[in-house]
């Protein structure tokens, strides 16, 4: 007896021998879908090199990828998939591309439904290994066939070499006053100066060491790179999860969601990106921030990190400055509390932080803060006010007032000095007329491509209307750059003040990222410049949101940002050539409407479900 009680301890603590079958019976399942699931992936993988072939130039592409794609050709023709490939059209390849993504995409979302199904305290350490091993090996096929739908890579080659070839800054001289450069064919923006920020155009001029007048060495190097980098942001989800305490479940669900994601895998390893290097300060920030709010203080030295990685992701591309900016809200708003909410609770701790104790299981959006003495405010505004007029009313709070100012100044100055350290060297001698005009003369700052101004402009260019009538007066008004810009800027502050309201009622790092999301989700709707390698920045902040069973914003977010990476592709589809065309309104639909219907959905569910409720009553 004593024997076998021994064995049924080792067994598995709290479970007997007669329920070790059952568990291990669905172990055995899962493992097997899991593999069988990782195997999908990776052949998927292998049969859009056919397609993605065709339809890429064979500029950037070497021997290995020609056999990587004659392999999955060979496989096509065998098994008849789809239509020839082997005929080249323009159309069929697209076509085949999408439908192989479309597949891609069922696999990844099975994959995470096997999963979210899982026990949330199985232990899944294989099960990360074999994410990580199917995604560098997903990666690799990708990096390797070198055939690229984009032409970013010839981009930052340009900038590289304007800096270390010609000696000349990238701000002020377009490549195309060097017409004579060995690489100057291939980039598309010729006749305008860098688009990017001052670390991205160091890492451009690296690439120059490593490419030398190769465009092969290029295309490696930058895809490289963003392997690399989708790998490290991969590692750096999963410490985010496991630093804000959820389950193992909810760490494997979210490592494999960023991993496996095929628009993130796809612009990462075969793209070469620079929004995927940018993501790693964005990461890097969060879990700065997460293990700062671990200690329950927001000193200086707890938030110089987050700000400083927050500041480098805007100056890969300045359209993240917004998160510095909640970063700082989010400081002052957490002081705020700590002036209005003494801390009476045991452990110390804010509203909305986390302790220690609680690293083990997945904490509820939903789940109710601790009670205080102090009366909570739904107001914002008039919490504020509240308490400026206890820090003017009490002497005692002095010191927590200079702390509420401090951390918003030191923050800011922080952030400014980091920009003029990589700007600095770029604009030392140069008038502000001239520095304000390298941010504006890049097609990014004043053109349309793939967005609601885009399709709204070749809409009026192909029905001409009579100019004395309101519908000519609409739709002109509606294809004007400066109109989407008013639009954009409006949408951003609006996106901004939802974002600080949430961040008020609850100051920690997840309702940051939250507001972060939303702002960046509703920027890209608006944007008059998108690109399919845009959504890559939302998957990454949707994801470290996770659980969001119980909250509704948070499961709305996360719809639309995987929706969003999966209708995204179709920008590939409106090429200029059969069947897709040029873009268009119905491209706009079909392209935005998908995330925009799934967050709505996941809005309105809960309401929905309290309808019901109450009539079932």
């Amino acid at each position: 007896m004593l024997i076998k009680n021994k064995v049924e301890q080792a067994v598995s603590p709290g479970t007997s021998l007669a329920e070790r079958p059952g568990r291990a019976t669905g172990e055995l399942l899962f493992g097997t879908l899991m593999f069988v699931c990782a195997v999908a992936f990776v052949i998927s993988i292998l049969f859009l090199l056919a397609p993605l072939s065709e339809l890429s130039s064979p500029l950037s592409q070497w021997p290995l990828s020609r056999l990587l794609s004659g392999a999955a050709l060979w496989v096509f023709g065998q098994l008849h998939l789809f239509l020839n490939l082997q005929k080249g059209q323009l159309g069929v390849d697209t076509v085949s591309f999408l439908i192989l993504l479309s597949v891609t995409f069922v696999i990844y979302g099975l994959c995470a439904l096997l999963i979210s199904l899982r026990a949330p305290e199985h232990k899944n350490n294989r099960w990360l290994l074999l994410v990580w091993l199917t995604t560098l090996l997903a990666g690799f096929l990708l990096m390797l066939e070198g055939a690229s739908l984009s032409h970013d890579v010839f981009i930052y080659t340009g900038y590289g070499r304007l800096m270390l070839v010609y000696h000349v800054n990238p701000y002020f001289v377009p490549p195309d006053q060097f017409p004579h450069d060995p690489l100057y064919y291939l980039n598309g923006w010729t006749n305008s100066t860098a688009a990017y920020g001052p670390l991205w155009l160091l890492v451009c001029a690296v690439s120059e060491l490593f490419g030398g007048t190769d465009p092969i060495r290029y295309v490696l190097f930058f895809c490289s790179l963003g392997l690399a980098a989708h790998l490290v942001n991969t590692l750096l989800v999963t410490n985010i999860l496991r630093a804000m305490g959820r389950s193992r479940r909810t760490i494997l669900l979210g490592t494999l969601l960023y991993a496996w994601n095929p628009l993130v895998l796809f612009e990462a390893s075969n793209g070469g990106h620079n929004d995927i290097f940018m993501i790693i300060f964005i990461l890097s920030g969060i879990l700065f921030a997460v293990r700062a709010e671990q200690r329950g203080q927001m000193r200086l030295g707890d938030y110089v990190l987050p700000v400083v990685a927050f500041t480098l992701a805007a100056l890969v591309k300045f359209t993240l400055a917004p998160l510095v900016v909640l970063f700082i809200v989010l400081l002052v708003f957490y002081r705020l509390r700590q002036i209005s909410w003494p801390f009476s609770h045991q452990d110390g701790q804010l509203p909305g932080t986390m302790s220690r104790s609680s690293q083990g299981a997945d904490l509820s959006a939903s789940r109710p803060l601790p009670k205080y003495s102090v009366k909570v405010h739904n107001r914002p505004i008039q919490a504020v006010g509240d308490a400026l007029l206890a820090i003017r009313t009490d002497a005692a709070t002095k010191e927590a007032t200079r702390q509420v100012l401090g951390a918003a100044i030191y923050a800011s100055i922080i952030s400014a000095v980091v920009v003029l350290l990589f700007y600095g060297p770029f604009f030392i001698g140069h008038n502000v007329h001239s520095i304000i005009q390298s941010f504006t003369s890049p097609p990014s700052s004043t053109g349309a491509h793939k967005s609601m101004l885009d399709a709204a402009q070749r809409w009026l260019a192909g029905h001409p209307l009579p100019h004395n009538t309101l519908q000519y007066q609409l739709s002109h008004e509606l294809s004007s750059h400066k109109v989407w810009t008013l639009i954009n800027v409006v949408v951003l502050a609006l996106g901004m003040l939802v974002g600080m309201v949430w961040m008020w009622k609850a100051p920690q790092v997840r309702t940051f990222v939250m507001a972060s999301l939303l702002v960046l989700e509703a920027f890209l709707l608006v944007a008059p410049w998108f690109l399919t390698w845009y959504v890559a920045w939302l998957v990454a902040l949707a994801i470290v949101c996770l659980p969001v069973s119980y909250d509704p914003k948070g499961r709305a977010l996360l719809a639309f940002a995987l929706v969003f990476s999966a209708s995204a592709f179709l920008l590939y589809f409106y090429n200029g050539a059969p069947p897709g065309y040029i873009w268009n309104p119905l491209s706009c639909v079909v392209t935005y409407g998908p995330p925009v219907l799934a967050c709505l959905i996941f809005l309105a569910l809960p309401f929905i479900r309290r309808v019901g409720q109450y009539a079932a009553t």
